[in-house]
């Protein structure tokens, strides 16, 4: 009995050891792999090369999906018959960004006339970058561009139209004019009355974007 339990105990031992020395050399072959597995390099992302572009900014004017068209008749969602004849308004500031929120390009001093009665596509210059996301603008100028000498200020050139004739006003940010159904016969004619706007002041000025629809950068090399 005690023999068998002498053997059977040493027995249990040269097991122990056995599984101690295993998994001892597995440790020894383990760790010099997990060393060179942290140690190697990450594998390089695929750099993509930058483009450049010269980016403009064109602006459409749509009425369901159709081009709008200044003149015509249109019925507003309150079933209101009405036209246009005049539609324009100032942008300014333009600005390219990436997915990251990040500033691609920056034209301050930019200042740009959108009118509906013509074609507005506007170079606003050179861009690299590996891509673009949206183009932000301000709808309408700064306090020191809105009040500045239009005369001495170059990047107001294309804003004498706009310009109220007074430095201390400055200039209109937006102007409407057109005619409304007033009677509701459905008719435009002379008994309608016609309306005029003419939108100006420094707190009028509002930020906006024009998002997708922006070629990725070497499109075509374009």
């Amino acid at each position: 009995m005690g023999l068998r339990m002498i053997a059977t105990g040493f027995g249990g031992t040269l097991k122990r050891f056995a599984r101690m020395s295993f998994l001892q050399g597995i440790v020894v072959i383990l760790c010099p792999l997990l060393i060179i597995a942290c140690t190697r390099p990450a594998q390089e992302e695929e750099v993509v090369p930058l483009r450049e572009i010269d980016l403009q900014l064109g602006v459409t004017f749509k009425h369901n999906a159709h081009a709008y068209e200044l003149g015509t008749i249109y019925t507003d969602a309150a079933g209101h018959d009405h036209r246009l004849d005049t539609l324009r308004f100032v942008i300014s500031a333009p600005r390219a960004m990436d997915h990251y929120e990040g500033t691609v390009a920056n034209f301050p001093q930019t200042c740009l006339l959108v009118d509906a009665s013509q074609s507005n596509v506007f170079p606003l210059g050179m861009v690299q970058a590996h891509h673009l996301h949206e183009i932000r603008f301000e709808l309408g100028l700064d306090t020191d561009l809105n009040h500045a000498d239009p005369t001495s200020t170059p990047a107001l050139g294309s804003l004498a139209p706009m310009h109220s004739g007074s430095m201390a006003d400055g200039h209109f940010f937006l102007v409407l004019s057109g005619q409304v159904d007033g009677n509701g016969d459905g008719i435009l004619d002379e008994s309608d009355p016609t309306f005029s706007f003419k939108c100006m002041g420094d707190a009028l000025l509002r930020q906006a974007l024009a998002p997708g629809q922006l070629c990725a950068l070497g499109d075509q090399g374009q």
